[in-house]
């Protein structure tokens, strides 16, 4: 904290900031209801009341549910990309080891191109009709994870712990829900 190593838990700012453990999850919660979960790894939550709609802005968007001015930089305007939007929040100087695109050329990655996102024993299973995450379809809609599935597998080139990443990933959301997963891991073997 602050460039400290610290021991969770910590409680900041007289316990206006609460830092903790919660089963193999960070979690940070403060007295204004953000609360932030982090898996160690890969996956990153933040949660902020609806009373924030349209309040905030930066890398998680402005939160008014307009999807068409998501990619709004710090000055207003709307990035023309991903990778522009995420250059533009920056923070220069913080972290040297950081870079914002490929060192060097960056692969292509063909749309499809091993169709991860249409095989039943990848990607495709998030969205399989009968398929475990069936019952999450009509709330959590697949497609977008499917594709960062897709797009993840080939870049890494197929690395299998993207697959079980994402999956994971989109399972966590459905039972966030209260919605029924059905066995997935052995038929991706996770």
């Amino acid at each position: 904290v602050n460039g400290v190593k610290s021991n969770l838990p910590v409680k900041l700012e007289g316990g206006k900031v609460n830092v903790h453990h919660s089963g193999a999850y960070l979690v940070l919660e403060t007295d204004f209801h953000l609360r932030v979960t982090y898996d160690w790894d890969h996956h990153l939550v933040v949660k902020i009341p609806t009373d924030y709609s349209g309040k905030v802005c930066g890398l998680c968007g402005n939160y008014d549910r307009d999807t068409k001015i998501e990619f709004l930089t710090p000055s207003g305007a709307l990035a023309p990309n991903p990778l522009e939007f995420g250059r533009s929040w920056r923070v220069d100087g913080v972290n040297a080891t950081c870079w914002d695109d490929c060192k060097g050329p960056c692969k292509a990655c063909e749309a499809g191109a091993k169709n991860w996102d249409q095989d039943p024993k990848s990607c495709g299973l998030l969205a399989q009709a009968g398929g475990p995450f069936r019952e999450c379809h009509s709330t959590v809609k697949p497609n977008q994870f499917v594709q960062g599935c897709a797009h993840d597998l080939c870049r890494s080139q197929g690395l299998h712990r993207f697959l079980c990443q994402a999956m994971k990933a989109y399972m966590e959301i459905c039972q966030q829900q209260g919605l029924r997963i059905h066995e997935w891991r052995s038929l991706v073997n996770c």
